[in-house]
């Protein structure tokens, strides 16, 4: 075999390995997107329907229709935000200096730190 090959075949076999860890990559995220869906949106259903079976009996709707539509709708909201590529922290600004030491300190001693300019919360963690 001539050396030509042998480069040949190792980079093969490379690109190969490459590909396939691409692919178990994908595989994991698609997997976890699925499941993380499910989770957020079964939890949109179930709070709509239990707030629906609750409040809104004169709404002519059963519980599991207003469910149904209005998980459906943050569906379409939330599909629609993602192919359009939006980001909601956007205009964001980042924290001062000032502001970051506070945050530190503050999680550092297991306190919750209020900025009242920017009316945030920070939680201790």
């Amino acid at each position: 075999m001539s050396s030509n090959t042998k480069i040949a075949g190792r980079l093969h076999d490379m690109v190969r390995q490459y590909n396939r860890k691409l692919a178990a990559d994908a595989m994991l995220q698609l997997v976890l997107g699925i499941a993380f869906c499910s989770l957020t949106f079964g939890f949109v259903f179930w709070v709509a329907w239990f707030s629906s079976s609750l409040f809104l009996r004169n709404l002519g709707l059963h519980a599991w229709q207003f469910g149904a539509v209005f998980s459906g709708l943050f569906i379409v909201v939330a599909v629609w935000s993602a192919w359009s590529r939006v980001d909601p922290l956007a205009d964001l600004k980042p924290l001062s200096e000032r502001e970051q030491m506070h945050r530190l300190v503050s999680l550092a001693v297991g306190l919750t730190y209020y900025d009242s300019a920017r009316s945030r919360i920070w939680p201790a963690l």
